[in-house]
């Protein structure tokens, strides 16, 4: 890891745009490394909340893979138990059975049955009982499939920010210096949907698969660096997970890129595991992969908003993609709808200036709503916002009270399930309506009839600060009453009582 520079700050080339690129290397690196003390890779599927395709129950209530319309992958309904086989009259006097599949039916040891009771007790047993047992065993493992995904729905949504649901394909089997690896090459996040008009619980993927380079920490860097050619820039593959032939043959070329023998199957132990499993794990942020390419790509020209972390004197520092005449025009007036104090109009006003300013205070000072007065300001002088956020809650309650002309203005990325992502659908769709059907000559006029009257609002305003404290100063004078300085109102006392 590149140790960081220190500088001299009278140094003229402390502010150097080279220089402060050299910072943002050392920085990805150091947290790069971070990452790889803190957190350990997970190279085996979790034990718990994990579903395993050769486990599914087979019952006709549990149908896998996309074989309907609307995208499901699992669809699992709530059976109901069969009735029990009807017992033929010759085994009434003799049969020992309390109608459950838990206990099979027997005949008594004394009195012996006779042989054509025996005969017929065996034809019943094997034809009906048994069939009858597993329809049984296949609907009561098909309904507490049903109620461990229901739960899981509920789980999942409230602990959506620590932990995703995904669909694995093609497991990875490989032996490892700490242990067995056992993990699918290919991901998919999924989400979990409920129709309670039918008692239908679907998994429905909720993106493109991805390849999963995480459980391959530790193995040679350049093999894993061929597989993941094999994806796009956030590890999308185009294969079919559920193609048969697409998923073996890039199963295939993930083998060879990682230097093994293509060994392919439905038990391999060395290899790849032809078969799927749907797991619960902890959230991935592909942060070593985002850092990585982030390293890569960093120049003078694409320091952007790190320049204003790592440089000593931000303000100070010239970049070759600054805009400094654009960005100051924001400073000619204060368009803030709600209300301000003179801490959030400075902070408005230095960001005119300033490459990076910093706020910071314990909860209820007023953060929040100081963002959404410079959501506002800003949005008012043609610029784009980005908020980020840890975790969904603060851009939520930070997005429900903005003013409600701009919200429809927001492009909310809150979670990742089918109505999250319908919301946010809906949103980029009447934006662009919004743009495709606006008079521009009109809300220039109306732009214009708006400045006008805040031109006339703070005329107004001026005017009647002048003559406030014209007031205030006539209050304040003093005249000379017998003697003595009295003010206007002691004046007027005066004059009142004689």
């Amino acid at each position: 890891m590149t140790s960081p520079q220190l500088e001299d700050e009278d140094d003229p080339q402390v502010d150097d745009p080279q220089v402060v690129r050299d910072r943002a290397v050392s920085l990805v690196e150091y947290l790069l490394a971070v990452r790889a003390l803190i957190e350990k890779p997970a190279r085996t599927v979790p034990t718990t909340d994990a579903f395993w395709q050769a486990d599914l129950p087979r019952h006709a209530a549990c149908e896998l893979g996309p074989t309907r319309p609307g995208g499901s992958w699992l669809r699992v309904g709530r059976p109901a138990a069969p009735e029990p086989p009807a017992i033929t009259t010759p085994l009434i006097p003799y049969l020992i059975w309390d109608l459950s599949r838990a206990n099979p039916p027997k005949l008594p040891d004394e009195p012996q049955p006779p042989e054509s009771v025996r005969s017929e007790f065996t034809q019943w047993y094997e034809g009906a009982w048994l069939p009858w047992a597993d329809e049984v065993a296949a609907a009561e493992a098909t309904r507490r499939l049903h109620d461990r995904l229901y739960d899981l729905r509920y789980r999942l949504d409230i602990d959506a920010a620590r932990v995703e649901l995904i669909w694995g394909h093609a497991v990875l089997n490989l032996p490892a210096d700490d242990g067995p690896m056992r993990y699918p090459l290919l991901g998919t996040p999924v989400a979990i949907e409920y129709d309670p008009e039918t008692t239908t619980v679907r998994v429905v993927p909720q993106g493109p698969p991805r390849l999963q380079p995480d459980a391959l920490s530790g193995v040679d860097d350049r093999r894993v660096a061929d597989l993941l050619d094999l994806g796009g820039p956030s590890g999308q593959v185009d294969v079919d997970p559920w193609d048969a032939d697409e998923r073996r043959d890039f199963a295939v070329r993930a083998l060879r890129r990682l230097g093994l023998d293509p060994v392919i199957g439905d038990t391999a132990r060395t290899g790849v595991q032809d078969t799927s499993v749907l797991f619960v794990r902890p959230r991935q942020r592909m942060v070593r992969r985002f850092l990585e390419d982030m390293r890569d790509r960093l120049t003078p020209q694409t320091i952007g908003s790190l320049a204003g972390v790592l440089a000593h004197e931000p303000s100070r520092l010239s970049m070759p993609d600054d805009e400094t005449e654009v960005w100051q025009r924001i400073d000619d007036r204060l368009l803030m709808p709600m209300p301000t104090n003179d801490a959030q109009e400075s902070i408005a006003r230095r960001l005119a200036v300033h490459r990076t300013v910093a706020v910071q205070g314990p909860p209820g000072t007023g953060k929040t709503h100081t963002i959404r007065n410079l959501i506002c300001h800003l949005v008012a002088h043609g610029k784009r916002v980005l908020v980020l956020a840890q975790k969904e809650d603060p851009l939520r309650v930070l997005r429900d009270g903005l003013p409600e002309e701009i919200q429809p203005l927001c492009l909310a990325i809150l979670g990742r399930s089918a109505d999250q992502l319908a919301q946010l659908q809906i949103a980029a769709r009447e934006l662009a309506d919004r743009a495709a059907t606006l008079d521009r000559e009109a809300e220039s006029a109306a732009i214009d009839r708006l400045r006008q009257d805040i031109a006339q609002a703070e005329a107004e305003l001026s005017s009647t600060g002048d003559e406030l404290r014209a007031v205030a100063e006539r209050e304040s004078a003093t005249y000379d009453l017998a003697g003595t300085a009295a003010t206007a109102s002691e004046v007027g006392e005066w004059l009142r009582r004689h």
